[in-house]
């Protein structure tokens, strides 16, 4: 029979919890953190230094952001060429692909950074601030749900040392996140004072936050699950006047949504990567059953959700996600923390359906891990209360210690100091690149996303002020074995015969719904690309690259090591080289 304790109770060896004070927790997990101010910008900060210091050479979008910080790519021909000259935008984009986001506060957030901080270590400080106040936020939300300070307390450390959150406080593009959960939690709090005190001042903040936390980050719309939530197990009035009560909410939501759309922002269904809900319902339905125990087996397991969501045979990670959302259901639903675990279960389920638009990712899943945190600590407490007399109840707890608040915390400084190692990558190459008399140049085998950045990378490490290339346009994906030969006037075949882009190419084009066709031909100035074959399914198979005044271009080969000069265009001779694997 289990023992009887009262629900604040904790087990002897974690009575640290106990002792500690919020202030000690936030210190402890800032210093986890720390390394992130030496780990320098990486991915679109690069794209957010080009846009704020002026250097980038593509024409900015007319939409109502205010620095086009997240409009990544719109619709428009013109500007998608100009994209695609410098390999911003791969040749193979679908041709009404867009990738356009309303962040106008999180803009405003890297406008002082790149402005007026200027510095990387400021700017991330910048981050680790907001996520100090965001542990704060989150114990004061826990304790609204969870009868007991200590139990809120462990579930705050649970939340503030988790290693998942290192890449989103480190990346710095990514604080629309920290952002977007912090004015969240304001709103539910500023809530939380309205209906125990009446005051309209708390509802006018609430209202106000939550308007902030949409214009700051997409995923502030899974506030609505904690707002359902409290209204559901927390507001003391009757369950209907406690609806009526949320409905101002809902229609800000809604009133968001639609100047999101109105404002073309969004995203295109000719990509793997977003699933936009209103536009392919299915698709996102069929995800969502798949993505959802993912993130389940995320939260709990300890696995990085970017492997658990990634997997190329998905099944076994379904399987544990939804064994181990059924295991809470038995072991908790009855417990004398039912209640709280129903609200969090609740609140957790609604957050997590949004971040089911995209592949699961640890960065994505600030908000969702709140109720993910608070669920672990009650976990904990009861696996402790069965432990004398159940010996997978004693072996789960000493797992569950172990991954979160033991190796969870001490992955943190290395996450954290992460991108310093990824764009140091991405810099040594960008090194190896000959800047010389070719303006324009031809890549074999880049990595896409690596192409994004590399003009950024070559205009901040070009520090003799040589001519940069205006043109650079890379012919095949990564991780694809070709073959390439060129012709007597300077057109090059190029081939593969498993295809020339990876999954990870099909980003900017879903070949299931805009696959290619024999004969199609896409234009980059100074080079026509034409689709000599394609497999079964519009896979191209074979393309044939003219170019204009092919003196004028040279063609480089990536490699892990670097870019090395393939062969001279001027060459005539024909030639075969396999592409690089990665």
């Amino acid at each position: 029979m289990k023992e009887t304790l009262p629900p604040d109770y904790l087990p002897a060896r974690l009575h640290w919890v106990w002792h500690m004070r919020l202030r000690h927790l936030l210190v402890l997990a800032l210093i986890l953190c720390s390394p992130a101010l030496a780990s320098g910008l990486m991915g679109d900060d690069l794209l957010h230094w080009l846009l704020l210091s002026q250097h980038m050479p593509v024409t900015s979008i007319d939409d109502y952001s205010l620095f086009n910080l997240f409009s990544f790519v719109d619709a428009n021909p013109e500007r998608q060429q100009q994209l695609k000259q410098v390999s911003m935008l791969a040749w193979w984009a679908a041709p009404d692909f867009y990738w356009l986001f309303w962040r106008p506060l999180a803009e405003a957030s890297h406008y002082i950074d790149y402005v007026w901080l200027q510095q990387p270590w400021l700017m991330h400080l910048h981050s680790l601030l907001w996520y100090g106040l965001l542990i704060a936020l989150a114990h004061r939300s826990f304790k609204l749900f969870i009868p007991s300070h200590r139990l809120a307390l462990l579930a705050t450390a649970l939340y503030a040392l988790d290693g998942a959150h290192g890449l989103t406080i480190s990346w710095i593009s990514n604080r629309n996140a920290l952002m977007a959960t912090t004015f969240a939690l304001i709103c539910l709090l500023a809530y939380d004072h309205h209906r125990r005190t009446h005051s309209f001042a708390a509802w006018t903040i609430s209202v106000f936050m939550l308007v902030a936390a949409l214009l700051s980050g997409e995923l502030a719309v899974g506030i609505g699950g904690w707002l359902l939530a409290y209204a559901l197990f927390v507001d003391q009035q009757p369950r209907l006047n406690a609806f009526v009560r949320l409905l101002p909410f809902l229609v800000i939501v809604i009133g968001w949504a639609w100047l999101y759309r109105e404002g073309g922002f969004g995203t295109s269904e000719h990509t793997r990567f977003y699933i936009a809900p209103l536009q392919r319902p299915e698709a996102f339905l069929l995800a969502a059953s798949e993505r959802i125990p993912a993130i389940a087996a995320a939260l709990f397991s300890g696995i990085p959700a970017d492997i658990t969501g990634n997997l190329k045979i998905q099944w076994p990670i379904t399987l544990l996600g939804t064994l181990l959302i059924a295991g809470l259901l038995y072991g908790l639903w009855r417990s004398d923390n039912a209640r709280a675990f129903q609200a969090l279960m609740l609140a957790t389920l609604i957050t997590a359906i949004p971040v089911c638009a995209s592949p699961p990712q640890d960065r994505n899943l600030l908000m969702v891990s709140l109720g993910g945190s608070a669920m672990l600590a009650i976990w904990l407490r009861e696996l402790y209360l069965r432990m004398r007399t159940h010996r997978i109840a004693r072996y789960s707890f000493w797992a569950l210690v172990i991954l979160h608040l033991v190796l969870s915390p001490l992955s943190l400084p290395l996450i954290t100091y992460a991108p310093a190692l990824l764009n140091q990558a991405g810099e040594k190459r960008a090194q190896t690149f000959p800047l010389n008399t070719h303006q324009r140049t031809l890549i074999l085998g880049g990595d896409m996303m690596e192409m994004v950045y590399l003009l950024p990378n070559l205009q901040r490490l070009n520090i003799a002020d040589r001519p940069l290339p205006t043109h650079i346009v890379n012919l095949v994906g990564s991780g694809t074995n070709y073959t390439w030969t060129q012709t007597p006037d300077g057109a090059l075949s190029i081939s593969a015969p498993d295809g020339l882009l990876s999954n990870g190419d099909q980003m900017v084009r879903d070949l299931d719904v805009a696959p290619f066709q024999t004969g199609d031909t896409i234009y980059v100035e100074g080079a026509k690309i034409r689709i000599s074959n394609t497999n079964a399914i519009g896979q191209p198979t074979r393309i044939k690259v003219t170019l204009d005044d092919p003196d004028n271009w040279q063609i480089l080969q990536w490699t892990r090591a670097g870019y090395q000069v393939a062969k001279p265009v001027g060459h005539h001779n024909v030639q075969s080289t396999p592409g690089e694997s990665r």
